[in-house]
């Protein structure tokens, strides 16, 4: 797959000192709006920040405690958040994501947390989980992975694929989210302070997008052009859960 644009930006990044990744960080909204506009910005306020600060207060639940983890329109509100952010997949996907009912929805990530709390470090045996949904794969998971334990892991943002990616392919497998987790945990333990994979890739996301949407001059490549990608030709690819 061919690299998206703007990724120059994040491979900047990645050798600025902690100064810059905060202030980069915090153009993270300017850069959803830029990006998505307004809608964007509320799925992000309304769902992702909300449901994180749900997910991170939860404290040894156990298997017969009701707790209001998600609600299936939540759910879809995060779907929708991952294709205005990124590639929008919904033509092929959403069908497939509406026919989850909120009963499995809620089991899943229920059992997920279940499964961090029960062994912090398991994101194997909490991918399997939330995988179990229909048209939900590994990229859909660490959305919710991450909003969970945002101390290990990312979401695997097709952007902060591209610049991290130890093969330098851009896959949506288990394999590769769990080969951007460790990297992220690295970057993040590097710059020190309360440095997590969540902002890490928060971040380089960002990075991504100021490089396409205004430039700033601390970010631009060499020659200063933004990226093209070809987006003809090639064979055709199976669809896969992503």
């Amino acid at each position: 797959m061919a690299p998206r644009p703007g990724i120059e930006g994040a491979r900047a990044l990645l050798k600025k000192p902690e100064e810059e990744w905060v202030l980069m960080e915090k153009s993270y909204r300017d850069m959803l709006k830029a990006k998505g506009g307004e809608e964007l910005v509320s799925l992000q306020d309304e769902y992702i920040d909300k449901l994180t600060s749900r997910f991170t207060a939860y404290k040894n639940i156990g298997t017969d405690d009701v707790h209001p983890i998600i609600s299936k329109e939540e759910f879809i509100s995060v779907m929708k958040w991952k294709f205005r952010k990124g590639k929008d997949r919904s033509n092929f996907l959403m069908k497939g994501l509406l026919c989850n009912n909120e009963e499995n929805i809620q089991k899943a990530l229920h059992q997920a947390i279940m499964r961090l709390q029960k062994y912090p470090s398991d994101l194997k045996g909490a991918l399997k989980i939330i995988t179990t949904l229909n048209k939900v794969g590994p990229a859909s998971a660490s959305i919710f992975l991450s909003m969970i334990r945002p101390k290990l892991c990312c979401f695997m943002d097709d952007e902060v694929m591209d610049v991290l990616s130890p093969s330098g392919k851009r896959e949506y497998t288990p394999k590769s989210f769990f080969a951007l987790a460790g990297r992220t945990q690295e970057i993040a333990e590097n710059l020190g302070g309360n440095w997590n994979p969540y902002r890490v890739g928060r971040a380089l996301w960002t990075a991504a997008m100021r490089h396409i949407y205004d430039r700033p001059a601390d970010i631009e490549n060499d020659r200063g052009d933004v990226p093209t990608v070809n987006i003809r030709g090639g064979k055709k690819r199976k669809r896969t859960n992503i």
